[in-house]
């Protein structure tokens, strides 16, 4: 439940693996810290910026539509979260505020999970702008709330055994520490990712900032590197084989033991094919990057993203621009077809994180009858007025 985006997740993984020294090392320190949090609070404010060019007329009429609307767009999100350390019971709450070409959209949401039990719970209740509830429900009297109860259907299908799946979840995060610890030695792309840049007042705080930066070129070698290496690599082979074990034993758990082995041996076929067919996607994959080599990814100011690291190790300040040009003549004349135009979509985001491992207090909606519907009973309601006989015209 602690905030850490994806793009973020695989940056850091990435810095990881990267001969950590210097500036990677501490900035890599600093989202390890986050991932042990207990709670956080985040506000993050993410804007576009979209332009399409060089299509015909008729297209460029479409693209220019969605650009007036993406250029005065922005989200703006408020998130609260807690867990215990042992990472089983959570709670978070989540306010989002969107606005697309002057449409605004407000949409809150809660989770509540706890994992310690024999009957795990897993609830997420949303509230969403009420014209759009209105216009779902079936009676013309529109919910508050829609209530996705995840658990309770789960534990109704008995799918699952939840002991051993929340074995699971305890033991790979350590597993994935010393997995990503065994791949340091080695994983050493030449490509330097992160730079210090001094100290910078934020918001009130001395930070030690740090810049990520990635170009078209550097993506693309980093990308190349990453996927060569790790096919490539006993230690990382291992792992999968590992996680892939661990998940099939949790999937089939519940099963009786003559489909519970029937189940194994299939899953083991698979994953011996896939392993087999790997030096063929290699191959194949080095193709591709090789064909692609010349087709940007990126425009001209590629991926930035700087980080604020507090007194404490903690990562609170995360400002990013992404740059992605896509040029549809470059891709099709490697495909062997003829398309024109390029797309330019920008992505620019700034995030603050604070009352991290303070008292947050995240207060549920209390839910009767009267306010609130469940996730399964909407779709239900949707259905039947898809198939629900229509009115005749005179």
């Amino acid at each position: 439940m602690k905030k850490l985006s994806l793009l973020s997740l695989l940056l850091a993984l990435t810095i990881s693996l990267t001969a950590c020294t210097g500036g990677e090392l501490k900035l890599y320190n600093g989202f390890n810290k986050m991932q042990n949090i207990t709670s956080v609070e985040t506000e993050t404010e993410v804007n576009f910026t979209f332009k399409g060019e060089g299509f015909a007329e008729e297209e460029q009429v479409v693209f220019d539509q969605i650009s007036a609307m993406f250029n005065d767009s922005s989200i703006k999100i408020h998130q609260k979260s807690t867990q215990n350390k042992e990472k089983t019971v959570a709670k978070a709450e989540m306010n989002t505020d969107m606005n697309f070409g002057g449409m605004g959209m407000n949409t809150k949401v809660w989770v509540d999970v706890d994992m310690s039990k024999d009957k795990p719970k897993i609830v997420e209740i949303i509230k969403m702008p009420q014209m759009l509830m209105a216009s779902m429900a079936a009676d013309g009297t529109p919910k508050e709330y829609v209530v996705y109860d995840i658990g309770d259907i789960l534990n109704q299908e008995d799918a699952l055994n939840f002991t051993e799946l929340a074995n699971f979840m305890k033991e790979f995060q350590p597993k994935l520490t010393e997995f990503m610890k065994s791949m340091e030695k080695d994983f050493k792309p030449s490509i330097e990712l992160v730079k210090e840049k001094g100290k910078r007042e934020i918001d009130g705080k001395k930070l030690d900032i740090y810049e990520l930066k990635l170009n078209d070129d550097t993506l693309k070698e980093l990308v190349k590197y990453a996927v060569n290496y790790s096919l490539d690599s006993e230690v990382v082979m291992n792992f999968i084989k590992e996680y892939m074990n661990q998940v099939t034993k949790v999937a089939l758990a519940n099963m009786p033991e003559n489909e519970r082995a029937d189940g194994e041996k299939e899953i083991k076929a698979v994953t011996e094919e896939l392993e087999k067919k790997l030096p063929e996607f290699k191959t194949q994959f080095n193709k591709f990057m090789e064909d692609y080599k010349d087709v940007k990814i990126l425009g001209q100011n590629g991926i930035k993203i700087e980080y604020g690291i507090d007194n404490k190790g903690y990562i609170v300040h995360e400002k990013g621009n992404i740059d992605l040009r896509i040029d549809l003549a470059n891709i099709s004349k490697v495909m062997g077809e003829e398309v024109k135009g390029i797309i330019n979509l920008g992505i620019n985001y700034n995030s603050k994180s604070y009352n991290i491992n303070q008292d947050i207090k995240i207060e549920m909606p209390t839910l009767n009858k009267d306010n609130s519907i469940s996730f399964m009973e909407l779709m239900e309601s949707q259905m039947n007025q898809i198939h629900s006989p229509q009115p005749q015209l005179p």
